[in-house]
């Protein structure tokens, strides 16, 4: 093997060694199912040696949020199994795939594919559960303003309706043996799953709850 090789494979197993990069990797692990980047930097005069040979993991109870500054107690066994613990302070700056629009966008405006682009964002400060896939078939309106740079979160985002207040729906009422239907109206915009209400016009005017289906049928709950 030639020799820079062999110096640079050395150089490589030095630095996964390295207490920053142990602790990297422990702290990666912890946002698993989400795949993440770390980069964690001691806090001044803090940094600690870590003793070899000894597999390290974060104690509980875990801080609820593992990003930004953090203590952690680290433990692990020796060959021994001998415990040893050590508590470690710094920042731990968090990088992940997601999904950030090429320009602003409105709250209640639609969000198409080709309105957002998919990139490295740091989730440091990430404040909810990231959008980490944006399907050609989404019909999505965001929920507040989208700002190009930050990552888009499940709750930015919510179903655009499919039935519009006061269009004309028909609803269905079905006991496993029969289904009837009945001309109705909405009485607001519905998303498909969502429950909205509709006004049906018999004898007397009546209300109904029902949860929405497509863009023209609504079915009835009790």
């Amino acid at each position: 093997m030639p020799l820079l090789l062999v110096l640079f494979l050395i150089s490589c197993s030095a630095l996964a060694n390295e207490p920053e990069a142990i602790i990297e990797r422990l702290v990666a692990e912890a946002w698993k199912p989400l795949t993440v980047r770390v980069e964690w930097t001691f806090r001044e005069s803090s940094r600690r040696d870590l003793k070899p040979g000894i597999e390290y993991a974060i104690a509980n109870p875990k801080p609820i949020r593992l990003a930004g500054n953090l203590t952690l107690k680290l433990e692990g066994s020796d060959v021994s199994g001998k415990l040893h613990s050590l508590p470690v302070i710094g920042q731990a700056q968090i990088f992940g795939d997601g999904f950030t629009v090429i320009d602003y966008i409105s709250a209640g405006e639609n969000i198409e594919p080709e309105q957002v682009r998919q990139t490295e964002l740091e989730w440091t400060r990430l404040n909810g559960q990231p959008v980490t896939d944006f399907g050609s078939e989404a019909d999505l309106i965001a929920v507040r303003g989208l700002v190009p740079g930050r990552t888009i979160c499940i709750d930015d985002l919510k179903a655009a309706p499919v039935i519009r207040k006061d269009q004309p729906v028909t609803l269905e009422l079905s006991d496993n043996l029969i289904t009837i239907s009945l001309a109705g109206r909405a009485l607001r915009d519905g998303a498909v799953g969502e429950e909205i209400p509709v006004s049906v016009e018999l004898e007397h005017t009546k209300r109904y709850r029902g949860i929405v289906v497509d863009k023209t049928t609504v079915r009835f709950i009790q």
